[in-house]
């Protein structure tokens, strides 16, 4: 990612541990839905809610093959160069910082969502992006037992206490990378390796990743 940011510009978060086909279609139909100029993947570095992934090394590498086919999917290391624990709040406001004639979308699923108001400086994230959450058709008027209020309760409190920009789209493509992980782990990666593409399939096999 070079130079200076402007226009609409949507910043695709997430370990892509590893990046695969659900994600190029997600990004595709938010590019065609919202008209952004770029979509950004960042991958995570030392992330503080997740543990034992992969080198962020590794999987930045992954996600800049997956990226170079699409001119409009741009790849950032911000996250993944850093050795300290990444907070959402503090990229999206050093982006903002820094590119003052862009406007941010920051994407993300709607089980995430639904625990923003938990995350660390929730009122810094929505001040500096807009949100666009991925649903699901299929999907229950709630993700668990333990949070039965429907999409449209989560979005309108969050708007209420935080004035935040919220909006939707649906994807139903299911392709999981703890599926994949396993797979590989188990030898059976060419069983998955249509989820995949093919240069990041062959860099999995040629590293010895997941195994």
């Amino acid at each position: 990612m070079d130079g200076k940011l402007t226009g609409k510009i949507c910043i695709f978060g997430g370990t892509f541990n590893p990046p695969h086909l659900a994600h190029k279609h997600m990004a595709e139909k938010v590019l065609d839905v919202f008209g952004f100029d770029r979509i950004i993947f960042m991958p995570t570095g030392n992330s503080y809610l997740k543990k034992q992934v992969l080198a962020a090394s590794e999987r930045l590498k992954m996600v800049t093959l997956f990226c170079d086919t699409n001119p409009l999917f741009d790849v950032s290391d911000y996250e993944a160069r850093s050795d300290e624990p990444t907070y959402t709040y503090r990229t999206l406001s050093s982006l903002r910082d820094a590119n003052p004639g862009a406007e941010f979308y920051f994407l993300l699923g709607e089980d995430s969502l639904r625990y923003m108001e938990n995350w660390i400086h929730p009122e810094i994230i929505f001040e500096c992006a807009s949100i666009i959450a991925v649903r699901r058709d299929d999907q229950e008027s709630y993700i668990n037992k333990d949070d039965k209020r429907s999409f449209e309760d989560v979005a309108r409190n969050l708007k209420d206490k935080f004035d935040a920009r919220i909006f939707s789209v649906t994807f139903n493509e299911d392709i999981s990378s703890s599926k994949i992980r396993e797979a590989f782990k188990s030898g059976n990666g060419d069983s998955v390796a249509h989820m995949l593409k093919k240069e990041v399939y062959d860099y999995i096999i040629k590293e010895h990743l997941y195994v």
